[in-house]
Parts: C-alpha cells; structure tokens; sequence
C-alpha cells in the first residue's frame, strides 16, 4: 500500500464525502492507497507531508491567482456548499443590506466568495471561526444572518427551526472541491496522482448509484441525523458532480471574479484545471 495525505479544510461533506466513500466503498484499496486525513489550515504549503494532495479546491484557486503552483485534477462541486440563513429566510443577498453577517475568518475562501457577492451591499461581514459560533450569534440575536456550511446541511438547519436559506453555490459558480495537488507532485508521481483520481471518480459514481453506501457514510463518518439523510442524499446528487469535471466557462468566470476581487492578474484557466487523468 502506498501512503498519502489528503488535505481538508472543513471536516464537511463538501470537502471529505468523495473522501469516505471511496476508503468504505473500497476504492482505495483497489487503488493499492491508504489515505490519511491532515488539517492543513495552519500548516505552511512547504511544512506538509510530501505525498499530499487537497480537498479544498477553493484554497487552490486562490492560492493559484496569488502565484501557488497547483493543479486541480478533478472537482467534486462547482457549487459552493454553504448557505445563508437569517431568522425570517433568505431569497436574495440584497435582502441582507443593513445586516450583519457572521461570515468566515476573512480570508478564507467563503468569506472571500461572500464579500466578492455583497460588494456595494451595506452589509457587516463578523469574522467568525465555526458554524457553531456563527449559528450561536443567529439564535442570539448578535448576527442578523450566518452563512453555514454542509456540517449543518438544510435538512439538519430546519429541525432547529430554520427554513429558506440561500445556497451561495446558486449565486456564485466555482470549483470548490475535489483533488488538487502541487504540480511539483504531480510531475514527480503522475501515476499516483492517476490513481487518487481514479479512485475519486469510482466514488462520484457511488455517491450517485450507491443509495446504502452513501447513507452509511452520511451516518457513520459525517454524523448526519437519520431524519435528515434522505433530503441530503437528493442534495448532494444535485450538487456533485457525475464525471469529475466543471466547464471551462465556470472555471474562467471564478479565476476572473476571484483575481478582480484580489487585485491581481487574470489567468488562463487551462493553467489550472488539468483533467487529462480523467477516464472517460
């Protein structure tokens, strides 16, 4: 078995529900992988274990228009999977104008995406470190909206009460999950590179296919109430992806918004999204 890394910034189903269903589905192993999960949140890109690939493609996309040598390899999701609640639901960001919003830490990619979507919108973002603070400052009053991660998918957000929301996923297209790696790893290793991606792609087609295996891994590895499976399951096969691919045209528009919103130089998007290890 060959031993790997694999990168998540949110121990979420939209960063690690490809993740389970490929270690309970077997696909690993079919792959000859034994894939560790490592928080990279606060490790420096250069402190990393060396095989190590990501999760969070959004981080990828960011840290590429600031100059980071990564490729996304496949992507799971070009719809980013957090939601936007306030107490009477919302529709639209403009209702939110006059609010405050209790957001991510800055300069995380949520919180770059939902600043880049109330630019011009009197808004307050709160940086806030967790879905529990931020859903705690909504209960008590000290936010008027919070924008929540699949942790707490809808189906669990309305047993506490809470009902229309806004995907921020409708409003803003990006590839946000999925694996990507350093090119550095990719050029070195392109067969283990090709072996995680195949092993991703058995497992989008098990999280469309495989009703009994993806509500254990719903259950059993990302904690979500029983009550709430069903909705979640519709969800996810509404939002991932069958093949492992986004467009050219989603891809482009979020490297131009997210460069246009950093102040720096626009970038081909075939610079970025290699899927050329992809099986058809």
């Amino acid at each position: 078995m060959i031993n790997v890394k694999l990168g998540f910034k949110a121990f979420d189903i939209h960063e690690l529900l490809t993740h389970f269903v490929a270690q309970r589905g077997g696909f690993y192993q079919q792959q000859a992988l034994q894939v560790g999960l490592i928080d990279t949140t606060f490790i420096p890109d250069d402190k990393l274990p060396p095989r190590t690939f990501h999760a969070a493609c959004a981080a990828a996309l960011f840290g590429y228009v600031n100059g980071a040598p990564y490729k996304v390899v496949l992507v799971n999701t070009d719809r980013p999977m957090f939601w936007l609640y306030s107490a009477n639901g919302v529709s639209r960001v403009a209702e939110l104008a006059g609010k405050r919003i209790a957001s991510y830490p800055a300069m995380a990619p949520p919180a770059q995406f939902l600043a880049a979507l109330t630019a011009g919108i009197d808004v307050q973002l709160l940086p806030v470190a967790s879905d529990v603070a931020r859903l705690a400052l909504l209960k008590s009053g000290d936010a008027d909206a919070a924008l929540i991660s699949s942790a707490l998918p809808p189906a669990v957000m309305a047993e506490q009460g809470f009902g229309k929301s806004l995907l921020l996923g409708d409003a803003f297209r990006a590839p946000t999950t999925g694996l990507a790696v350093n090119c550095a790893l990719l050029a070195e290793v392109p067969e283990l590179v090709s072996m995680m991606v195949n092993a991703y792609q058995q497992s989008l087609s098990a999280i469309h296919n495989d009703d009994a295996l993806l509500k254990q891994v719903l259950t059993e590895d990302l904690a979500l109430p029983v009550s709430a499976v069903e909705e979640t399951v519709m969800l996810v096969r509404e939002l991932f992806t069958v093949d492992g691919r986004s467009s050219e045209k989603i891809e482009q528009a979020a490297i131009s918004a997210v460069a246009t919103h950093l102040g720096v130089e626009n970038i081909p998007a075939e610079k970025l999204y290699d899927y050329s290890l992809l099986r058809l």
